[in-house]
Protein backbone atom coordinates (compact mmCIF):
# COMPACT_ATOMS: atom_id res chain seq x y z
CA UNK A 1 0.00 0.00 0.00
CA UNK A 2 1.60 3.43 -0.95
CA UNK A 3 2.29 5.82 1.73
CA UNK A 4 -0.04 8.80 -0.14
CA UNK A 5 -2.89 5.63 0.29
CA UNK A 6 -2.55 5.59 3.53
CA UNK A 7 -2.23 9.18 4.28
CA UNK A 8 -5.94 9.67 2.60
CA UNK A 9 -7.02 6.80 4.41
CA UNK A 10 -5.94 8.40 7.64
CA UNK A 11 -7.67 11.44 6.79
CA UNK A 12 -11.00 10.27 5.49
CA UNK A 13 -10.61 8.50 9.19
CA UNK A 14 -9.97 11.75 11.12
CA UNK A 15 -13.09 13.62 9.68
CA UNK A 16 -15.35 10.72 9.33
CA UNK A 17 -14.64 10.31 13.11
CA UNK A 18 -15.76 14.31 13.25
CA UNK A 19 -19.02 13.55 11.58
CA UNK A 20 -18.18 14.17 7.91
CA UNK A 21 -20.64 12.66 5.73
CA UNK A 22 -18.71 12.54 2.64
CA UNK A 23 -15.53 11.15 4.12
CA UNK A 24 -18.12 8.09 5.18
CA UNK A 25 -19.27 7.97 2.38
CA UNK A 26 -16.08 7.36 0.05
CA UNK A 27 -14.72 5.52 3.14
CA UNK A 28 -17.95 3.28 2.36
CA UNK A 29 -17.14 3.41 -1.15
CA UNK A 30 -13.56 2.43 -1.41
CA UNK A 31 -14.00 -0.40 0.99
CA UNK A 32 -17.88 -1.75 0.42
CA UNK A 33 -17.05 -4.20 -2.65
CA UNK A 34 -13.71 -6.14 -1.25
CA UNK A 35 -15.29 -6.32 2.50
CA UNK A 36 -18.47 -8.01 0.53
CA UNK A 37 -16.05 -10.08 -1.41
CA UNK A 38 -14.70 -11.08 1.22
CA UNK A 39 -17.69 -12.01 3.40
CA UNK A 40 -18.94 -13.58 0.37
CA UNK A 41 -16.57 -15.97 -0.15
CA UNK A 42 -16.30 -16.87 3.41
CA UNK A 43 -20.66 -17.36 4.06
CA UNK A 44 -21.19 -18.28 0.27
CA UNK A 45 -24.26 -16.34 0.37
CA UNK A 46 -24.86 -12.84 -1.63
CA UNK A 47 -27.56 -11.85 0.80
CA UNK A 48 -25.87 -12.95 4.24
CA UNK A 49 -22.67 -10.99 2.87
CA UNK A 50 -24.35 -7.96 1.71
CA UNK A 51 -26.50 -8.21 5.52
CA UNK A 52 -23.29 -8.31 7.11
CA UNK A 53 -21.00 -5.62 5.35
CA UNK A 54 -24.16 -2.90 5.53
CA UNK A 55 -24.26 -4.00 9.37
CA UNK A 56 -20.62 -3.20 10.10
CA UNK A 57 -21.56 0.34 7.98
CA UNK A 58 -24.42 1.65 10.26
CA UNK A 59 -22.43 0.35 12.88
CA UNK A 60 -19.49 2.10 12.70
CA UNK A 61 -21.95 5.32 11.20
CA UNK A 62 -23.57 5.24 15.01
CA UNK A 63 -20.51 4.45 16.83
CA UNK A 64 -18.50 7.14 15.26
CA UNK A 65 -17.84 9.65 18.18
CA UNK A 66 -16.66 6.88 20.76
CA UNK A 67 -14.62 4.33 18.45
CA UNK A 68 -10.92 4.39 18.92
CA UNK A 69 -9.82 3.62 15.60
CA UNK A 70 -6.17 3.68 14.17
CA UNK A 71 -6.66 2.10 10.74
CA UNK A 72 -9.44 1.73 9.40
CA UNK A 73 -9.09 -1.20 6.48
CA UNK A 74 -7.72 -3.11 9.51
CA UNK A 75 -10.73 -2.39 11.57
CA UNK A 76 -13.27 -3.39 8.82
CA UNK A 77 -12.26 -6.00 8.29
CA UNK A 78 -11.61 -7.28 11.51
CA UNK A 79 -15.25 -6.40 12.23
CA UNK A 80 -15.84 -8.21 8.79
CA UNK A 81 -14.85 -11.64 10.34
CA UNK A 82 -16.71 -10.73 13.62
CA UNK A 83 -19.82 -10.03 11.85
CA UNK A 84 -19.90 -13.33 9.41
CA UNK A 85 -18.85 -15.26 12.18
CA UNK A 86 -21.90 -14.11 13.93
CA UNK A 87 -24.02 -14.34 11.27
CA UNK A 88 -22.86 -17.74 9.86
CA UNK A 89 -23.83 -19.32 13.16
CA UNK A 90 -27.31 -17.46 13.32
CA UNK A 91 -28.33 -18.92 10.24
Amino acid sequence: MSVKKLNTNDLLLADFQKGNQQAFRTLFELFWEPMFVNAKSIVRNADIAKDSVQNIWVDIWEKREHMEIRKIEPYIFRADVRARATDSNTN
